[in-house]
C-alpha cells in the first residue's frame, strides 16, 4: 500500500464530521473505492473497507451508499455492502440497502414517494426505489443490433464488451497495454456507430457505452437525499460520469472529492478536495469510520 498524505485526509474528515445530520455518505466504485485494472471483472472493494462502510451503515443518522455504472449484480460482487444503498447504471435505478438500519421503522419524515421508510409495504430490504423511464422499443432494438455488430466486429480484435439491462459497453484496457494504437480505432468505430444509429453514448475510462437508460449520477444524488432525508452530503469520485454528483454535492454545499490519477491529473470540477489515490479513500474511510463509529 503507497503512503497517503494525511493532510488530504485530515481536511476532508473534518469536513465530513462537520456536516449536518442526517448525514448521506455516498461513493463511486472502480477508480475510488476499487483499483481501476486491465480486466473490469478482476478488480474489487477490499473487505476491510467493505467491513467499514457496513459498520458506518449502523451508525445512527448516517446513511451509505454507492453510485455505480455497475448493474446491481456486479456490484453485489466488487462491494457486497450489506447496509449501502445501490444506485446503480450511473444512477438510473436505486435499490434500497439489503440490511436496513434498525432505526429506519422511526423516522417518521424519511419517505420514498410520500410514505415513511420502514412503513408496512413501503420499503424491503433490498427492493428497488426508483428507475428512470424504459427506453423507447425502437431504441432497445437499436441496441440488440449495436451488441451484435460490436461482438462480430469488435470483440474479435480484443476489444471487451458488457451489457447490461439497457446498455452496453466496449471496453479496451487490456488493449491498452499492448496495442494502444488499434485500442483507439476501436473505441473510434464503437463511438462512430453509436452517433451515426443515434444511439446515446457516454464516454468513459478506456470505453464506450451505448446507455439508453441514460442516467445521471446527480440525479440520483437528488433522489437519495429525498429518500433518506440527509441534510448534509458526501460524494467521492473519480471520472466525467461523477460529475453531477460533484457538482450536486456542492450545490447542496455538502463535501466533495475528487480521486486523482494518472488518466485525470487534475480534477474535473473546480472547487473540489482531492485524494491522490484509491488508497487515501480506503484511508479517509478508516478515518471517517474512527470518528463515527468509534466515538
Amino acid at each position: 500500500m503507497t503512503e497517503v498524505q494525511v493532510t488530504q485526509v485530515e481536511a476532508l474528515l473534518q469536513g465530513v464530521l462537520e456536516l449536518p445530520r442526517p448525514l448521506l455518505l455516498a461513493w463511486d466504485v472502480d477508480g475510488t473505492l476499487a483499483p481501476i485494472t486491465a480486466d473490469p471483472t478482476a478488480t474489487a472493494v477490499p473487505k476491510h473497507v467493505v467491513t467499514l462502510l457496513d459498520e458506518l451503515g449502523c451508525v445512527p443518522d448516517v446513511e451509505v451508499a454507492l453510485v455505480t455504472g455497475r448493474d446491481v449484480d456486479t456490484l453485489q460482487m466488487l462491494a457486497p455492502v450489506q447496509r449501502a444503498w445501490r444506485a446503480v447504471q450511473h444512477g438510473a435505478i436505486l435499490y434500497a440497502p439489503l440490511t436496513l438500519s434498525p432505526d429506519a421503522t422511526s423516522e417518521p419524515d424519511v419517505t420514498v414517494s410520500g410514505n415513511p421508510i420502514g412503513q408496512e409495504n413501503n420499503i424491503a430490504p433490498g427492493a428497488e426505489v426508483w428507475r428512470v423511464p424504459l427506453p423507447p422499443s425502437e431504441q432497445v432494438i437499436a441496441l440488440e443490433a449495436f451488441i451484435a455488430w460490436a461482438q462480430d466486429q469488435l470483440v474479435t480484435l480484443g476489444a471487451g464488451l458488457e451489457t447490461k439491462f439497457g446498455s452496453a459497453a466496449v471496453h479496451v484496457r487490456q488493449m491498452m497495454e499492448t496495442q494502444p494504437h488499434q485500442a483507439r480505432e476501436v473505441l473510434t468505430c464503437a463511438l462512430e456507430y453509436a452517433l451515426e444509429h443515434s444511439l446515446p453514448v457516454r464516454q468513459g475510462r478506456a470505453l464506450i457505452e451505448v446507455d439508453l437508460m441514460c442516467g445521471n449520477k446527480g440525479d440520483a444524488l437528488q433522489k437519495l437525499v429525498e429518500v433518506t432525508g440527509a441534510r448534509g452530503v458526501s460524494y467521492c469520485g473519480d471520472d466525467w460520469t461523477d460529475v453531477p454528483a460533484l457538482e450536486r454535492v456542492q450545490s447542496l454545499q455538502g463535501m466533495a472529492a475528487f480521486v486523482l490519477s494518472e488518466d485525470r491529473p487534475v480534477p474535473l470540477v473546480e472547487g473540489v478536495e482531492t485524494l491522490s489515490s484509491v488508497d487515501e479513500v480506503h484511508a479517509l474511510v478508516g478515518q471517517i469510520h474512527n470518528g463515527l463509529v468509534n466515538t
